[in-house]
């Protein structure tokens, strides 16, 4: 579920986008594929350039399950495995994904401690 087709929607809805993760996990004969970072963007919505875009990561997954292609690289987008605190600091947090991921600095605006941009947790 692309972020931009909730946002018209409760902000506590927003969980929603955590169920995809779920049935990834609980049939097995299903696989996750994210819309993000499609080239160009849409909001609910792709253009058709967009669509034609996606076609292409998705058939790598579609080979793999239909026709039993071998895929050696990643083709399914990260899946958060488990998030903890780095130390009883808790000034750092680890991420631990299914597969390997590339940091960038410049992501960290992107995660939302509490539920809110540039809070961080509360002390226990």
């Amino acid at each position: 579920m692309r972020p931009g087709a909730i946002t018209s929607v409760v902000k506590s809805l927003a969980k929603l986008c955590a169920i995809p993760i779920e049935l990834d996990r609980l049939f097995s004969n299903m696989s996750v594929m994210s819309t993000l970072g499609i080239k160009p963007p849409g909001g609910c919505h792709l253009p058709l350039v967009g669509w034609a875009e996606f076609a292409c990561v998705i058939q790598p997954l579609i080979e793999r399950h239909n026709y039993g292609r071998k895929v050696t690289e990643s083709i399914t987008p990260p899946n958060l495995r488990s998030a903890r605190f780095a130390s009883a600091a808790r000034d750092a947090i680890v991420l631990e994904f299914d597969q390997p991921v590339v940091w960038s600095d410049a992501l960290a605006g992107q995660f939302y401690l509490d539920g809110e941009r540039g809070k961080s947790p509360r002390e226990d």
